[in-house]
């Protein structure tokens, strides 16, 4: 099980140091993530496909649609075939995949290999899963009980230039696990790690044993 949803990478050494050790990733359900790209001639997305994943789909908006390559890879390095896409005038395309009910192929990191004349592109990856994971964000200072252990209050968003505490709460997990949480800034720049360790009699149930303190700014979180 490869769990998560929320994971959204074009960087390859983001995807060669991450996403073989730390998979499953956090998710909020339905969108993975929109990448603008500055040249669409040949352009590769990587994306987590879960054992949750009911559906999924990928979009493409930019001039000529109509002459655009695009090629999923599964996480056997199988090209998955695409169904009947959808053009919407002459700048966007649009392909959903029913991976519940159509596709065998396994979970795991995907691939998304794009080729269009276009120099400027949009491109977006949906998907529905069972599997939803839930960031938390506490107060935490030195002085506290276990570094921030047994709080169980957080607010859904990152307090500014005080130290963070994170928990986690995730539904339709099963048997799986979280392992590990990563905060990336802009560029692919990991500013913050931390494993994670699972609590009992909690409604976060799992814990970051460090606290990250940010600035202003737009910060993407993976587990």
């Amino acid at each position: 099980m490869t769990g998560g949803d929320f994971f959204y990478s074009s960087g390859k050494s983001v995807v060669a140091n991450l996403l073989p050790y730390y998979l499953p990733t956090l998710y909020r359900t339905a969108h993975l993530g929109t990448i603008f790209v500055q040249n669409c001639s040949d352009e590769t997305v990587y994306f987590p496909i879960d054992s949750g994943t009911q559906a999924f789909s990928v979009s493409y908006t930019g001039p000529g649609a109509g002459g655009l390559t695009m090629t999923v890879t599964d996480s056997n390095n199988t090209v998955v075939p695409l169904p009947e896409g959808y053009q919407l005038y002459e700048y966007t395309y649009f392909a959903a995949f029913d991976y519940l009910n159509t596709l065998s192929n396994p979970p795991g990191t995907w691939k998304l290999e794009v080729k269009s004349t276009a120099r400027n592109c949009v491109l977006t990856v949906r998907l529905r899963s069972t599997i939803e994971v839930f960031a938390g964000f506490t107060n935490q200072t030195d002085s506290d009980l276990l570094a921030g252990a047994l709080k169980d209050n957080p607010r859904a968003l990152l307090a500014v230039d005080t130290p963070n505490g994170i928990i986690l709460h995730a539904n339709n997990l099963g048997n799986g696990t979280l392992n590990y949480v990563q905060i990336y800034g802009g560029g692919d720049r990991v500013l913050f790690s931390s494993e994670l360790i699972k609590r009992i009699g909690c409604n976060y149930e799992w814990w970051a044993p460090s606290s990250f303190t940010c600035a202003y700014g737009l910060y993407i979180v993976s587990v």
